[in-house]
């Protein structure tokens, strides 16, 4: 239960931080793995998470799609399509 606690805890403060970490090097990647280190059994030893393969294989493809989805979600659609634009220059 400690695990799910510092789990959520870590991801909401750094939920609460993003915006102004956006213009820096500090990604969400880099963040979560650093609190893994932190809490984790090589620092505090609050965090022991225990995965199969099926757990693995199912979180992995968890941050799969988190990742292609925030990528998705910045584009931006307001741009301009080049095929538009090449339609309009005839």
């Amino acid at each position: 239960m400690v695990d799910l606690i510092v789990l959520a805890s870590v991801v909401i403060a750094f939920g609460l931080v993003s915006r102004r970490l956006g213009g820096t090097v500090l990604a969400a990647p880099i963040a979560l793995e650093v609190a893994g280190m932190v809490f984790g059994p090589a620092g505090l030893n609050l965090v022991g998470f225990e995965l199969d393969g099926h757990t693995m294989l199912l979180l992995g493809g968890v941050a799969l799609a988190a990742a292609l989805f925030i990528d998705a979600a910045s584009i931006d659609l307001s741009a301009p399509d080049s095929a538009k634009l090449a339609d309009e220059a005839r």
